[in-house]
């Protein structure tokens, strides 16, 4: 019985060239994301879950403190774990979500967490 489990992945945007899989790295994509969350949601004794989350434009610079959201990407992926239920549910987020993406959002069954983890170029150049 799974109890504990803590989830790290990463997103390109714009969302509509990174929906389908890629051969390169970070090879996430968003249709995956969906039946993933599909498949956690059905892990019903789970009790502490943690997902960090990194959502980066693919022309963002470089240690860049500009941070560019496209909110499609972000309602899709905060909106997939929706289905999800656990006790203790923490989402970590790269970026600062606006309030009108939190609006869009609506009620969610985890917390939203900044997190300042930056993307690891030197191991995942795009």
């Amino acid at each position: 019985m799974l109890r504990k489990l803590h989830i790290s992945t990463s997103f390109l945007t714009p969302m509509e060239r990174f929906m389908v899989k890629r051969d390169s790295l970070p090879g996430e994509n968003y249709q995956d994301w969906e039946n993933g969350c599909r498949a956690l949601a059905g892990l019903h004794k789970l009790y502490v879950l943690r997902i960090e989350v990194t959502i980066m434009h693919q022309f963002q610079i470089r240690n860049s403190a500009i941070e560019i959201l496209e909110q499609e990407a972000a309602l899709f992926v905060l909106g997939a774990l929706k289905l999800v239920t656990a006790q203790d549910f923490v989402v970590e987020l790269n970026l600062q979500l606006p309030d009108t993406t939190i609006q869009a959002l609506g009620s969610v069954p985890f917390n939203i967490l900044r997190h300042a983890k930056s993307y690891d170029w030197e191991n995942f150049s795009l």
